[in-house]
């Protein structure tokens, strides 16, 4: 699985927005990680900057649910129960962001919250049994199911 930095050199603002404002790290676990159907916000330099950092697992365990028609996941805040989730982390920037809690429907029907997400040791390996660091990254989660 080969993975790249988002940058385009199609957009100048991009780089005064990432001058502007900090980067906030973002994990990710369903639709919108590589090869899913919504990745293509994330790779779109219209919406602002996003950074591949690798991939992590949550430290707390959480239920993860794949339902509705669609078969989306839905990541439920309630620690402890279920598995720890794998997914993908990246850095935005607050444009980025604002269109990820768009798309999420940030505050209305999922909640972004932040979580500490252990990290693989090589971001290109998906066994994160072999541990990395952990860092601190926005997750969305379904406040109600």
């Amino acid at each position: 699985m080969a993975f790249v930095n988002y940058v385009s050199e199609e957009s100048p603002d991009m780089y005064e927005s990432l001058f502007r404002s900090p980067l906030k790290r973002v994990f990710v676990y369903g639709t919108l990680k590589s090869g899913q159907p919504n990745h293509e916000l994330l790779i779109s330099s219209s919406n602002g900057y996003a950074k591949f950092i690798g991939i992590g697992k949550t430290l707390n365990k959480y239920p993860l649910v794949i339902a509705s028609k669609y078969n989306i996941p839905f990541l439920l805040k309630q620690p402890g129960v279920g598995h720890q989730v794998l997914g993908e982390v990246y850095d935005v920037d607050s444009k980025m962001m604002d269109k990820l809690d768009e798309l999420e429907e940030h505050p209305r029907f999922y909640l972004r919250t932040e979580e500490d997400i252990i990290m693989a040791k090589d971001s290109k390996d998906v066994n994160v049994e072999k541990i990395g660091c952990v860092t601190k990254a926005w997750a969305y989660f379904l406040p109600k199911f």
